[in-house]
């Protein structure tokens, strides 16, 4: 008699397990997603803070002020793909932005959503766009005249009451053929 090992019992009972169903429908895809843990209203609120506050200090030009949002370890990895580590890195960065090529920009953050995974950790995508600038960083172009636009992610966390952007993504919106 051939022996059967725990593996091949393991898939049968699987298999015996399994519906006919359509795994690929949306009530099979809803079941297969992770639950995530709603936020509040007033946590979503502290969240979107965070933009308002950023354009707040970009308006002020403010490098301090605008670098507050982040953590201090903060990994920012840049649309042109340079990775800057902590918020003094972010600080650092946009002053020499604000005294330079940037110092007639505008900024306009629009967030698509917050998917908070916890109580204190949150997903955000956002839309960037910047305005008024005098120039773009080598490799980067317009996404049409005089606007670069770029789509990010910050992952944000609730330390000591606070929101902070500990993770940050910026990808450039190319333009259009």
């Amino acid at each position: 008699m051939q022996k059967v090992t725990p593996f091949l019992l393991l898939a049968l009972a699987a298999t015996g397990a399994c519906s006919t169903d359509d795994p690929f429908s949306p009530e099979a895809a809803a079941q297969s997603q992770p639950a995530f843990a709603a936020g509040s209203p007033a946590q979503e609120a502290e969240v979107r803070a965070i933009a308002a506050a950023l354009e707040a200090a970009w308006v002020a030009k403010n490098a301090a002020a605008y670098a507050a949002p982040y953590d201090e370890n903060v990994v920012f990895i840049q649309p042109t793909g340079f990775v800057m580590n902590g918020r003094a890195a972010v600080q650092g960065m946009h002053a020499g932005l604000f005294a330079g090529p940037g110092a007639q920009s505008s900024i306009e953050i629009t967030i698509q959503r917050v998917e908070f995974l916890t109580g204190t950790l949150a997903v955000v995508d956002l839309t960037l766009d910047l305005t008024g600038f005098a120039g773009l960083a080598p490799g980067l172009r317009a996404t049409s005249p005089g606007l670069f636009r770029s789509q990010v992610r910050w992952i944000a966390k609730k330390r000591a009451g606070d929101w902070l952007i500990v993770g940050a993504q910026m990808t450039p919106v190319p333009p259009v053929p």
